[in-house]
């Protein structure tokens, strides 16, 4: 049986991988594992200015019931929320996000419009006058 020093223990390894995969992949380069989680005004159990409330769970059985009234308590209606869970025993890189669908819909439609910019950008046309419009600025800077 996993003593409560050693469950603590996963706890924190998860939050601490969940907090650098955030830092390291440029979404939060400020997301810390929030110490004492739960307490004070801040919640959840990585502090970001992303505006989602993150509980993270590395267990081996997941109480669903209880992850999602912690994480709706701890987002306090305001923020969007989402469930880090690991299961034991496998690579951290295994854990999974679980998000409520309406947020899971409005990150595939901004994702699908990032898409559509960028295409933009790529068209010759739209490449051809930016390049020119940055050659011409130049000109004025160097002229000024």
């Amino acid at each position: 049986m996993t003593t409560i020093k050693s469950r603590k223990a996963k706890g924190k390894q998860l939050e601490d991988f969940v907090a650098d995969k955030l830092r390291s992949s440029g979404v939060d380069i400020n997301a810390v594992r929030q110490i004492g989680s739960g307490s004070g005004k801040r919640k959840g159990d990585i502090n970001t200015g992303i505006g989602w409330t993150i509980e993270c769970k590395n267990s081996k059985r997941f109480d669903w019931s209880g992850a999602t009234k912690q994480v709706r308590r701890e987002g306090m209606g305001y923020q969007k929320e989402v469930i880090v869970y690991h299961s034991d025993r496998t690579p951290l890189d295994d854990s999974v996000a679980i998000i409520n669908l309406d947020d899971f819909v409005d990150l595939l439609k901004a994702e699908r419009n990032n898409q559509g910019q960028d295409k933009i950008l790529d068209r010759y046309e739209v490449k051809n006058s930016l390049e020119k419009a940055v050659f011409f600025l130049k000109k004025v800077v160097k002229n000024i």
